[in-house]
């Protein structure tokens, strides 16, 4: 672990050196990686050490890569979490991380941009890189380093009222605040706190309702779980994941007018499928 320490704060110090980029609006990133391989590091840099704009990781690993060094098995330390989206004809960095064989990234903070939060650790997850995150106290100098970034971001501004809000907007917003406690939380154990609060939500229709069961307090906890189930298993889309359930209004009929004698036809067959 203490090893871990020097290399994630060799990751910090390089990002205090990321270069701003002339004529951005917004704040820009601090971001600084550090290559380990065997236990030694074979390369360092920031955002912007290799061109403006250009990311710490793809800078690093381009230049490693021209070197001739053997990147396949290495682990990566970076402050900020490697990113999904880049401009037309740039690989964004978490694919190319996976491209590279990194076996192992250790991640300072998620992107606070909501848009983009989790994926890439869930694409780097999903292709069999192992993701973890730094230290709480580590992660907090990162967090302190990048405020004008985190506070754009984070800006209430940026997201769409409530009303406008879609299912997956709550999706990554309620993933992304939960994502580190959640990380390493096998499905069975998410599972079986979101059976927990439906249990509650059932008092609530029978006789032995208790003061302390209200659905004010269960529906969104409930709701949160199942969003965190949906994230632990690695749904993209909640929304598409309820439209291949629900394809239209009626879960019976499937039409979007709902026709109640067809609806009442599909749920006696259903009924009489389940009994069989």
């Amino acid at each position: 672990m203490e090893a871990n320490r020097q290399f994630i704060m060799i990751a910090i110090e390089r990002a205090r050196s990321s270069k701003p980029e002339p004529g951005r609006k917004d704040p820009t990133p601090i971001v600084g990686a550090a290559l380990v391989r065997d236990g030694k590091v074979i390369g360092d840099g920031f955002r912007g050490m290799t061109g403006e704009g250009d990311h710490a990781e793809c800078g690093l690993l381009t230049l490693l890569t021209k070197k001739g060094e053997t990147l396949s098995n290495c682990e990566m330390y970076v402050t900020l979490e490697p990113c999904t989206q880049r401009s037309a004809g740039i690989t964004p960095c978490a694919r190319l991380i996976v491209d590279c064989g990194i076996r192992r990234v250790c991640i300072g903070i998620l992107d606070p941009n909501r848009r983009i939060q989790g994926d890439g650790y869930w694409l780097m997850n999903e292709s069999g890189v192992e993701v973890s995150f730094f230290p709480v106290d580590l992660a907090r100098i990162v967090m302190t380093d990048n405020k004008p970034f985190i506070d754009f971001h984070r800006s209430p501004r940026w997201l769409p009222s409530p009303e406008f809000r879609r299912l997956d907007d709550w999706y990554h917003i309620i993933n992304g605040i939960y994502l580190d406690k959640n990380v390493d939380k096998d499905p069975i154990w998410v599972f079986a706190h979101l059976v927990e609060v439906i249990a509650g939500l059932s008092l609530l229709a029978t006789e032995k309702r208790k003061p302390e069961f209200s659905i004010e307090n269960y529906l969104p906890k409930a709701i949160a779980w199942w969003l965190a189930l949906c994230s632990s298993v690695g749904v993209r889309s909640a929304e598409e994941l309820l439209w291949m359930k629900f394809p239209a209004i009626c879960a019976y009929c499937q039409l979007p007018v709902h026709v109640e004698k067809r609806c009442k036809e599909a749920k006696s067959l259903s009924e009489n499928l389940r009994v069989r």
